[in-house]
């Protein structure tokens, strides 16, 4: 759904409301959450925040793919999945580290003194982030992504060819290392 929608509105405006739900079900948990508060008082929290999150990622890779010609797709791809995963981890141990130092995991209300603050650090960093999703401009139809130079064979190649492994053939008498060497 994120997908077609994308064509549709902009990947910037999508991934804005994505985070916009994100930061909503953020922070109607941390409204909603005591210490003897049941998981079926956070279920609507969890799924706007899910459907946020699910409005985000598919963008995501549309907008980073689509800001590059054909031939930069590979290190684009590689580029978006490296910042995800940094970011996922830096914001696991900021988070953790503000739960730590708030609270502890011992008991119900530890956990929730601990909770809160780190949630709304979350909902802080995602509203950032809708922000500066609504400043990603919105490709015109018209703008067609550069067609590579013509001397240019990169573009040519298949996923499975740009990325085979080979053996590079050896003068006669040589032995083959066993390393192997990319086409690249």
């Amino acid at each position: 759904m994120a997908g077609a929608l994308t064509d549709k509105v902009g990947g910037g405006r999508l991934m804005a409301l994505g985070l916009l739900l994100q930061g909503i079900g953020l922070a109607w948990t941390d409204l909603v959450a005591t210490s003897d508060t049941p998981y079926s008082r956070m279920v609507g929290a969890m799924v706007v925040a899910g459907i946020g999150m699910g409005l985000v990622f598919a963008p995501t890779a549309a907008v980073v793919l689509g800001s590059v010609g054909p031939q930069y797709r590979g290190k684009a791809s590689g580029a978006n999945n490296t910042v995800r995963e940094i970011g996922g981890a830096l914001g696991t141990a900021v988070l953790s580290s503000v739960f730590v130092h708030c609270g502890n995991d011992r008991t119900a209300q530890g956990f929730v003194d601990g909770m809160r603050p780190a949630i709304w650090i979350g909902v802080a960093v995602v509203l950032v982030g809708a922000l500066c999703a609504l400043a990603i401009p919105r490709p015109r139809p018209e703008e067609a992504v550069p067609a590579p130079a013509a001397g240019d064979r990169r573009a040519e190649r298949t996923p499975s060819s740009a990325t085979s492994l080979t053996r590079p053939s050896l003068p006669r008498g040589r032995r083959p290392s066993p390393a192997v060497t990319c086409n690249c």
